[in-house]
Protein backbone atom coordinates (compact mmCIF):
# COMPACT_ATOMS: atom_id res chain seq x y z
CA UNK A 1 0.00 0.00 0.00
CA UNK A 2 2.96 1.99 0.70
CA UNK A 3 3.96 1.89 -3.03
CA UNK A 4 0.28 3.25 -4.12
CA UNK A 5 1.75 6.44 -6.24
CA UNK A 6 5.14 6.38 -5.78
CA UNK A 7 8.08 5.26 -8.75
CA UNK A 8 7.72 1.63 -6.83
CA UNK A 9 3.73 1.17 -7.61
CA UNK A 10 4.70 -0.77 -10.96
CA UNK A 11 6.82 -3.75 -9.28
CA UNK A 12 5.47 -3.85 -6.43
CA UNK A 13 2.30 -4.86 -7.73
CA UNK A 14 4.23 -7.33 -10.11
CA UNK A 15 5.82 -9.03 -7.30
CA UNK A 16 1.93 -8.83 -5.61
CA UNK A 17 0.46 -10.61 -9.15
CA UNK A 18 3.54 -13.08 -9.56
CA UNK A 19 2.68 -13.97 -5.67
CA UNK A 20 -1.37 -14.72 -6.22
CA UNK A 21 -0.88 -16.36 -8.74
CA UNK A 22 1.95 -18.96 -7.45
CA UNK A 23 -0.57 -18.80 -4.69
CA UNK A 24 -4.27 -20.02 -6.60
CA UNK A 25 -4.54 -23.85 -6.48
CA UNK A 26 -5.30 -25.47 -9.59
CA UNK A 27 -8.26 -27.87 -9.21
CA UNK A 28 -6.27 -31.17 -10.28
CA UNK A 29 -3.53 -30.10 -7.41
CA UNK A 30 -6.53 -29.30 -5.02
CA UNK A 31 -7.98 -32.92 -5.68
CA UNK A 32 -4.87 -34.51 -5.48
CA UNK A 33 -3.84 -32.97 -2.08
CA UNK A 34 -6.96 -33.67 -0.53
CA UNK A 35 -7.15 -37.21 -1.99
CA UNK A 36 -3.47 -37.76 -0.57
CA UNK A 37 -2.45 -38.81 2.61
CA UNK A 38 -0.50 -35.27 3.48
CA UNK A 39 -4.45 -33.71 2.45
CA UNK A 40 -6.18 -36.00 4.60
CA UNK A 41 -4.09 -35.50 7.76
CA UNK A 42 -4.60 -31.33 7.14
CA UNK A 43 -7.69 -31.68 6.74
CA UNK A 44 -9.26 -34.76 8.68
CA UNK A 45 -10.80 -37.87 6.52
CA UNK A 46 -13.96 -36.87 6.28
CA UNK A 47 -13.09 -33.18 5.06
CA UNK A 48 -10.70 -34.57 2.62
CA UNK A 49 -13.72 -36.83 1.50
CA UNK A 50 -16.02 -33.63 1.00
CA UNK A 51 -13.30 -31.41 -0.59
CA UNK A 52 -12.65 -33.76 -3.23
CA UNK A 53 -16.23 -34.76 -4.40
CA UNK A 54 -16.63 -31.35 -4.45
CA UNK A 55 -13.69 -30.64 -6.11
CA UNK A 56 -14.26 -33.16 -8.89
CA UNK A 57 -18.25 -31.71 -9.15
CA UNK A 58 -16.81 -28.54 -10.23
CA UNK A 59 -14.11 -29.62 -12.48
CA UNK A 60 -16.62 -31.63 -14.22
CA UNK A 61 -18.59 -28.25 -14.80
CA UNK A 62 -15.23 -26.36 -16.04
CA UNK A 63 -13.77 -25.26 -12.93
CA UNK A 64 -9.97 -24.82 -13.09
CA UNK A 65 -9.04 -23.08 -10.43
CA UNK A 66 -9.87 -24.13 -6.25
CA UNK A 67 -13.42 -21.87 -5.59
CA UNK A 68 -12.58 -21.70 -1.72
CA UNK A 69 -12.88 -17.92 -0.85
CA UNK A 70 -9.42 -17.53 -0.97
CA UNK A 71 -8.55 -18.81 -4.00
CA UNK A 72 -11.28 -17.14 -5.34
CA UNK A 73 -10.61 -13.74 -4.56
CA UNK A 74 -7.52 -14.25 -5.91
CA UNK A 75 -8.21 -15.43 -9.01
CA UNK A 76 -10.39 -12.58 -9.25
CA UNK A 77 -8.18 -9.77 -9.08
CA UNK A 78 -5.53 -12.37 -11.26
CA UNK A 79 -8.72 -11.84 -13.62
CA UNK A 80 -8.10 -7.62 -14.14
CA UNK A 81 -4.29 -8.19 -13.98
CA UNK A 82 -3.62 -6.55 -17.15
CA UNK A 83 -5.54 -3.25 -15.81
CA UNK A 84 -3.46 -3.80 -12.21
CA UNK A 85 0.20 -3.94 -14.13
CA UNK A 86 1.23 -0.49 -15.75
Amino acid sequence: MDSIGSEKEASETKKYIDELEEDVVSIDDLISFADSGQGIQVFGEDTAKNIVVHAKKIKSAGAKFCDCPACAAAYAILEKKDSLIK
